[in-house]
């Protein structure tokens, strides 16, 4: 069985590193009541700006890549702005469609997948296409989902023009709101 020891000694800093700067340094600065993350599960994080959303996504992934390694779990873990998972399926367009699959399958099969600020952005077709595919992969499988948004699930419904999301997203998550 790991420590707690070892889990300081090789993982507590890198997956900190996981993070941006700026959620690096809230990470390490901010106080944060850890009895007050939720349980590892699918969670629906949303409230206004400044609430502290993407900073407990980051508690949330923090204690659960802590309770893969002393548990020795499988899997991969996934931390993300929903942009960049966009950027960089585009920046796959002309290289072959093995290349798009592969990045948009990593996203896909993630054992833990925290996709941070959805509808931070107007859709686009194609965006809306792409978290289809995702989100009902995750879906089907009971795969391990945490999202952040500054949009409640009706709102995000508007803003795609489009209730199959919100939907997938209300059946696999426990939805938070944050003040």
């Amino acid at each position: 069985m790991r420590t707690e020891q070892e889990w300081i000694k090789r993982l507590h800093k890198k997956v900190i590193e996981e993070f941006s700067p700026r959620l690096q340094k809230d990470f390490k600065e901010i106080d944060y009541d850890l009895g007050k993350v939720p349980a590892f599960g699918s969670y629906y994080i949303y409230g206004g700006v400044g609430s502290g959303k993407t900073l407990l996504a980051a508690h949330m992934y923090y204690q659960a890549r802590k309770k893969q390694f002393l548990e020795v779990l499988p899997g991969k873990f996934i931390f993300a702005k929903t942009a960049d998972i966009f950027q960089e399926i585009k920046s796959t367009f002309g290289k072959g469609s093995d290349i798009e699959l592969e990045v948009l399958k990593k996203y896909c099969t993630a054992t833990y997948l925290v996709m941070d600020d959805i509808g931070s952005t107007k859709f686009t077709d194609w965006q809306i296409s792409m978290l289809q595919i995702i989100i009902n992969y995750r879906y089907e499988e009971l795969l391990t989902t945490v999202f952040t948004s500054n949009l409640n699930l009706d709102e995000l419904g508007t803003a795609m023009d489009d209730e199959r999301i919100p939907s997938r997203i209300r059946r696999m998550c426990e939805i938070l709101k944050k003040k």
